[in-house]
């Protein structure tokens, strides 16, 4: 395929770091508010960084010498952790422990917020379980065929998926609560939902990202990625979905009755394989990481080229996180480097 452009090849603006701090551990999470940014290192050390400054405020080990998956809470100053001894935890942006939530046994592999914040969905082994905002329990599921993978709500229904090998679970909670699946042979590693929840995307082990339209369960696979598709992006309209799995990017068109039948944006600029893709939650703007630690700031319907780059350091990049108030990205690489960078008027 090739890149659906007819973009000027400026060269992109170098964005310097506003500052960049010393984590001491290999990034696996990061959260932003605009005061506040939440790292979390694999060894399951919480750090609460200023924003404006990156001056630590708070840091702590949390049990189970280990941590996988951060999420911070839509409105309410606090995160949810999931750590290696079985618990999910809930804490402030302080560092304290609120609540400390049996997910399951092993590793809990994932944690998310309903987008009103009003239920924790964690994901432990086979075992899902939703709770509310002051830790009461809701719902357990049924065990799964396999570990599940990945969880992700619908961003205007009560709609909860679990990705694992061989199906999505689709939980429903409004009124007349249900579960169903959506079928799809092979291993789903990553989930996002449309912001208009009408899409599903999930990526997966064999290379392809699926399309389910969770009205019908109507599905589509696109394939030929030469990697994993792990990090998944919806721009903020629905209208593109951004994907990684090499160090091209493609972005795949949900106008009109797309993807089916149409040809993806490709995105080039990277030397080395994309780790992680994220839209700015109010704006169209892109920002993806690549494993040398490299940064490219895109606006993906005006050019298929990038607008600007930063470098982080020589290590993978292993998190990014926009603060939805301002054009304000915070990342962190496999060396344990944060830093905040201002896009200014982009």
């Amino acid at each position: 395929m090739r890149a659906v452009s007819g973009a000027k090849r400026a060269t992109p603006v170098q964005q310097p770091a506003a500052w960049t701090v010393d984590s001491g551990e290999y990034v696996v999470g990061l959260a932003a508010r605009s005061d506040r940014v939440v790292v979390l290192g694999g060894t399951g050390i919480l750090s609460v960084l200023e924003g404006a400054t990156g001056r630590q405020l708070a840091r702590g080990q949390l049990p189970g010498h280990g941590a996988q998956g951060l999420a911070l809470h839509p409105v309410l100053d606090r995160v949810a952790v999931g750590c290696m001894d079985g618990h999910a935890r809930v804490l402030d942006l302080e560092g304290r422990v609120l609540h400390a939530l049996p997910a399951g046994k092993g590793w809990v592999q994932a944690v998310a917020w309903s987008g009103d914040g009003k239920l924790l969905a964690t994901a432990a082994g086979r075992v899902v379980r939703t709770w509310t905002v002051d830790g009461s329990p809701v719902l357990e599921s049924e065990p799964h065929a396999a570990t599940v993978t990945a969880l992700d709500w619908s961003p205007v229904k009560a709609d909860l998926a679990s990705a694992t090998y061989g199906s999505v679970h689709l939980f429903r909670f409004g009124e007349g609560a249900s579960a169903e699946s959506l079928d799809w042979k092979g291993s789903l590693l990553s989930l996002a939902f449309s912001p208009d929840g009408k899409h599903l995307a999930a990526g997966t082990q064999e290379c392809s990202v699926i399309f389910w339209k969770t009205a019908s369960g109507r599905s589509a696979e696109m394939n030929g990625y030469p990697g994993k598709p792990l990090s998944l992006a919806w721009s903020p309209d629905g209208s593109l979905l951004a994907t990684n799995g090499d160090a091209t990017l493609c972005c795949w068109e949900f106008r009109g009755k797309g993807p089916e039948g149409t040809r993806p944006l490709l995105l080039e600029g990277h030397r080395a394989p994309a780790t992680r893709v994220a839209w700015h939650p109010r704006k169209d703007l892109l920002v993806s990481g690549d494993r040398a630690g490299k940064l490219l700031f895109w606006t993906p319907r005006l050019r298929t080229r990038p607008i600007a780059r930063a470098a982080l350091g020589e290590d993978g990049v292993t998190a990014v996180s926009w603060d939805p108030a301002v054009t304000t990205l915070f990342a962190a690489d496999g060396a344990g480097r944060v830093a905040r960078w201002n896009i200014g008027a982009a």
